[in-house]
């Protein structure tokens, strides 16, 4: 499975908590909460702070040395001098 190319654009905080602003592609952006499933590609959004999104995916978990461990990805507000 490979990790999808996609750059956190904003996070905004309302009344109903944290939401994300995520470019899935050059001509698409969404907005996620956390619990989504992201463009039913299997990535859960779990948690949404200040600076970062914190995802998951629904496929089972990888195996290293015999323990279980679960998909995640990071996406986080790019800065100057630093890739996203």
């Amino acid at each position: 499975m490979k990790n999808p190319n996609w750059k956190l654009l904003g996070i905004i905080h309302g009344h109903n908590g944290r939401q994300a602003v995520i470019q899935i592609s050059p001509q698409e952006r969404v907005f996620v909460r956390s619990g989504l499933e992201v463009v039913r590609s299997g990535w859960i959004i779990k948690a949404i702070s200040k600076e970062e999104v914190l995802l998951e995916h629904s496929s089972p978990s990888t195996s290293v040395e015999g323990f279980s461990q679960p998909k995640v990805l990071i996406l986080s507000f790019s800065t100057l001098g630093k890739p996203s």
